[in-house]
């Protein structure tokens, strides 16, 4: 069968994986937890161009067959008709996804929330997972930085810097707002999504132009299943049964000097 592909982008804890489990609901949609594709596209052409025997005798649709095959056979074991690739980096993969993958029109729909709550809510995260024993991956990527007191400020500082979590997925949606891809793109803001869920839920099947389903807000499912051992923050992708706002205000968990430093980057509504 062959299968409709749409990808899944835009910025962590902004919603992505409530939206990846309400879309699931949908029979004949799959939006699973986060794919290595992107890396797949990227890296193998890094490889094969840094090396002589490939710049000796280059052959470029060899690649793109290979990471065109990809896409199709990393979801061979799905039935749905309609696959999402999620990864915060789509955005920026600007013409490639048409040339490697051979999808003309893609379609991305992209998850945002205020800079400030982004970062409030991996402290949040942070602290809540302290007891379990091992360390997260922000930590790890402090340690390995710099032999320095791991704070609040410099472990927001870390993620959102260039190659952060959060500095490199903002780094793509504003390439991808700039370049080939601004007209593919389908902003769902957070806020959005919690308040007024059915309405953003329909916009995003509109410019999907998918038929409606109906779906079960009242109802979602936990997340997916995957090892967050990996992470080190065990509910880093769990999502409540319920739709509703639990998340603490950035004043109460962020530095004054975070909060005064990050106010107002929200660059795509700009």
């Amino acid at each position: 069968m062959e299968k409709t592909f749409f990808f899944h982008s835009g910025l962590p804890r902004s919603g992505s994986t409530l939206l990846s489990e309400i879309l699931g609901q949908n029979p004949e949609f799959y939006n699973g937890p986060g794919s290595p594709l992107f890396d797949l596209l990227y890296n193998l052409y890094d490889m094969c161009a840094a090396g002589d025997l490939f710049q000796s005798n280059p052959k470029m649709d060899w690649i793109d067959g290979v990471v065109n095959h990809s896409l199709r056979s990393f979801y061979d074991d799905r039935d749905e008709s309609v696959i999402f690739d999620k990864n915060f980096h789509w955005t920026g993969a600007g013409s490639q996804i048409a040339a490697s993958y051979g999808i003309e029109n893609p379609k991305i729909i992209c998850s945002v929330r205020d800079i400030d709550e982004i970062l409030a809510s991996f402290i949040s995260m942070i602290h809540r997972n302290a007891g379990e024993g091992k360390s997260n991956f922000i930590d790890r990527m402090c340690h390995q930085r710099a032999m320095l007191p791991i704070t609040d400020v410099y472990r927001c500082e870390l993620v959102i810097s260039d190659d952060g979590i959060l500095g490199r997925a903002c780094q793509s949606l504003f390439h991808g707002l700039q370049g080939v891809l601004k007209d593919s793109i389908h902003l769902v803001e957070y806020n959005d999504l919690v308040d007024d869920t059915e309405n953003t839920i329909r916009a995003i099947y509109e410019f999907l132009e998918q038929p409606y389903f109906e779906h079960d807000f009242t109802s979602i499912s936990g997340g997916p299943d995957i090892d967050e051992s990996v992470y080190g923050l065990a509910d880093m992708h769990d999502v409540r049964p319920t739709i509703g706002r639990t998340s603490s205000d950035p004043k109460d968990v962020l530095p004054e000097e975070i909060l005064e430093k990050y106010s107002g980057m929200e660059f795509w509504r700009s």
